[in-house]
């Protein structure tokens, strides 16, 4: 992946170009994160916000989701207060309307027939992928594709987590069935054994073991009931997607979860989670169940009921082998776009994940 990305600003002749940056700060890592779920765009725009960036959403004429600067050059009203015309984003105050791939304005209504608004009158641009009931962004020019299978999602829910993003992907790397309050499904208890890690195509595997259930005698404290789960979390060098699988051999279940961190501030992330469940329909009613209470919990106080803030809290602390060997692993690509590198338009079309 490109370490650093330099761009000139572009061309400033004509009366109507206002470019916009991203933002004047530090600009954030590279990779894909989530914004949204993909059930939230439908005929209207969606305001989302990635680290200091506010983006506008919504859907083109093909179906493929875009995400542009939040911000009209015309007269600076959100675009996400706009609605979605022809395929194309306009805005709700004087109508300027701009096409979501390249970025460039197409209508502006007061010019006359003969007039044409000028080429270089647009937007920034980001890149978009959907996968998973998910859609996530990239704040850096071409971005490389990222191979994830794309599924179909029993449940997908979204949670706040006052926690910087790293901690949140390092509390998700270490006991992500505590953090997402998917104890029932991951399992959240105490851990059988060192967890091992490998470098898979660019991914970080961890696999451990963790109760996911324990019923002990009150005579003999031995165990009447003992399921435990078998997890894999899958996590890239850059970005925040983070690839859970959980293989229940009580139950002969197997639930892959994708968690979409959104970064809103230094100290605040939203969460997106899509569950897909497998395997037997007894054991599969069974996690289900457990996967609508914690999108039940998360829907009406935005917060897990494995409490994040501690999770994440308790693996910043923790000098756990896996957790070095994540820091390791995602220290090799820690380049971000310089604080003077401007945000360019650019031409990006939706990237299958």
């Amino acid at each position: 992946m490109t370490s650093t990305v330099d761009l000139p600003a572009p061309p400033r002749d004509h009366p109507d170009d206002v470019p916009r940056t991203a933002s004047a700060q530090q600009a954030p890592p590279a990779g894909w994160w989530a914004v949204a779920a993909g059930a939230d765009l439908r005929d209207t725009p969606l305001a989302a916000r990635l680290f200091d960036q506010d983006l506008a959403l919504y859907r083109d004429g093909s179906g493929t989701v875009r995400a542009v600067d939040d911000l009209c050059p015309h007269r600076r009203l959100p675009l996400s207060m706009g609605r979605v015309t022809d395929g194309q984003l306009q805005c709700g105050y004087h109508g300027w309307t701009f096409d979501g791939q390249t970025g460039r304005c197409t209508v502006i209504p007061n010019l006359s027939a003969k007039e044409k608004p000028s080429p270089r009158t647009r937007l920034p641009v980001f890149a978009t992928a959907e996968s998973d009931g998910l859609v996530f962004v990239s704040l850096v020019p071409e971005p490389e594709a990222v191979d994830a299978p794309a599924g179909s999602p029993n449940l997908t829910y979204a949670l706040t987590v006052r926690s910087p993003h790293d901690s949140v992907v390092r509390a998700l790397a270490w006991n992500p069935g505590a953090a997402l309050g998917l104890g029932a499904v991951l399992g959240a208890g105490e851990q059988d054994t060192t967890p091992s890690t490998a470098v898979v195509d660019d991914r970080l595997e961890i696999r451990r073991v963790r109760q996911t259930l324990g019923v002990r005698r009150l005579a003999t404290y031995g165990h009447i009931v003992d399921r435990r789960t078998r997890t894999t979390v899958s996590l890239p060098a850059t970005g925040g997607i983070v690839e859970i699988t959980g293989e229940d051999g009580l139950l002969g279940t197997t639930a892959r979860v994708v968690a979409g961190v959104q970064p809103l501030s230094g100290h605040t992330c939203r969460v997106h989670v899509a569950v897909t469940l497998s395997g037997p329909p007894a054991g599969a009613r069974t996690l289900r169940a457990a996967v609508q209470l914690a999108a039940a919990v998360a829907r009406r106080t935005g917060r897990s009921m494995g409490h994040a803030e501690a999770v994440s809290d308790e693996a910043d602390r923790r000098g756990d082998p896996d957790l070095a060997a994540l820091a390791a692993h995602r220290a090799r690509s820690t380049a971000a776009i310089p604080a003077a590198a401007p945000a360019v338009p650019s031409v990006t079309e939706g990237v299958a994940l």
